[in-house]
């Protein structure tokens, strides 16, 4: 074959080939990572007196790390998860949250003030917090209920009896508005109660 015509037919194939690749259907877009978001970031009480704890809680979502600043421990993405606090001022926290979609932060505040006040003879104060992870739901949605006892024999919430324990962490079914309730005693017979009320929305009709 001539080489004039052998050139011309590579030239032909290299255009047809640039022409199909030009010409194909592009590659589908990427879909954008979720923004990260923090459900929630709260303190259980949040007014101490100095020497006293406070229950910190948080949850995020579409978050691949989290830190609090100042640091108290090491932390993990969760839905739920709470971890005590014992600052000697009043402090504010910030709770930071990165994702493949980005940076999310929020803060709260502990305040202390005063010293802590002696316990009561014969250990008045048993239940040390009691808290949900969400104060509202959807029906028939779950909650997450974390209380912490001190000097404790028995507890229960509502009529189900749970463990006497320094930290513990149940999870509950809400159809309405529910207030759960608390109660602990020692082995003395001293008693304490909180209570904490979930709120259901009413379908719209």
């Amino acid at each position: 074959m001539p080489e004039p015509q052998v050139k011309i037919r590579v030239l032909l194939a290299l255009s047809c080939a640039s022409l199909w690749v030009s010409c194909g259907s592009p590659p589908p877009p990427k879909k954008a990572a979720d923004p990260p978001k923090i459900l929630n970031f709260y303190a259980s009480p949040g007014v101490i007196q100095k020497g006293e704890e406070s229950l910190v809680c948080y949850g995020t979502e579409s978050i691949t790390d989290v830190k609090i600043e100042p640091p108290v421990e090491s932390l993990k993405p969760s839905l739920t998860r709470c971890f005590n606090v014992k600052p000697d001022v009043t402090t504010e926290y910030t709770l930071t949250g990165t994702g493949p979609g980005g940076e999310t932060s929020q803060k709260l505040t502990v305040t202390v003030s005063g010293v802590k006040k002696p316990e009561a003879a014969g250990g008045g104060q048993l239940i040390r917090f009691f808290v949900s992870d969400a104060k509202q739901a959807a029906p028939g949605g779950k909650v997450t209920l974390c209380y912490g006892l001190m000097n404790a024999a028995s507890a229960r919430i509502g009529s189900e009896t749970v463990p006497a324990a320094e930290r513990n962490c149940v999870t509950r079914t809400v159809a309405k508005t529910t207030t759960f309730r608390l109660e602990a005693k020692s082995a003395a017979g001293a008693s304490d109660s909180e209570s904490v009320t979930v709120t259901v929305p009413s379908a719209a009709r």
